[in-house]
């Protein structure tokens, strides 16, 4: 945890990376009761949110560097991080990709952390993510990403058939940038609802869909 005080004091810094294993199982929080919330960061290889994904935390050796496997999370690993306020990013080395619908219900209604996610390569967004608020960022081609472990092939951002972003309130943001992969299509099958936020979609490199 890193959470401000009781009385006053901010939310603090959150980073957990591995250089291409990263299993987390377990709870972070960088909430503040009474000042402004921090930062959780994860930074492995590659990002799958799952049901399938681990639920406990076994021990620290779990962020070794021993190759292998890439991070699954499951969703209610992310809401429990964003229900109180807490922004949450996710930020890969090559893709991330949504398999399992995120949603969360603020502990407090309307106050939802914010949930970036941010890949050098590619970002597929296959299932629901509602947030409560927060806003919602998705930016593929970044850069940034361990030139150890780097993006390979064009960089898309797909928004599925049936899978909706809604954020009640925050602003939704899909980017892919020109520099690094060859870009490809930021394509959008599902629908995005900000109920009063905005919505920006930008691709430096190609059509849009």
């Amino acid at each position: 945890e890193a959470q401000g005080g009781s009385k006053y004091g901010d939310g603090g810094f959150i980073e957990v990376s591995g250089k291409e294993n990263l299993i987390y199982r377990g709870y972070i929080t960088a909430s503040a009761e009474n000042g402004e919330p921090g930062q959780v960061l994860f930074d492995p290889l590659n990002i799958t949110i799952s049901n399938t994904g681990a639920d406990s935390l076994d021990s620290n050796k779990a962020f070794s560097e021993n190759p292998g496997t890439d991070a699954t999370f499951s969703p209610t690993t992310i809401t429990t991080t964003l229900k109180d306020g807490t922004p949450l990013t996710l930020q890969a080395n090559q893709d991330i990709t949504i398999t399992d619908a995120i949603s969360v219900t603020a502990d407090s209604a309307g106050n939802g952390g914010a949930l970036t996610l941010s890949a050098g390569g590619s970002i597929a967004i296959n299932n629901d993510i509602t947030t409560d608020g927060g806003a919602f960022t998705a930016t593929a081609n970044t850069s940034g990403y361990d030139t150890g472990n780097p993006p390979s092939g064009t960089a898309s951002l797909t928004l599925a058939a049936g899978a909706d972003i809604t954020t009640n309130g925050g602003n939704v943001t899909l980017t892919i940038y020109a520099p690094g992969l060859t870009v490809g299509n930021t394509t959008i099958n599902g629908t995005i609802t900000t109920n009063n936020g905005n919505v920006f979609i930008t691709n430096e490199g190609a059509d849009n869909n």
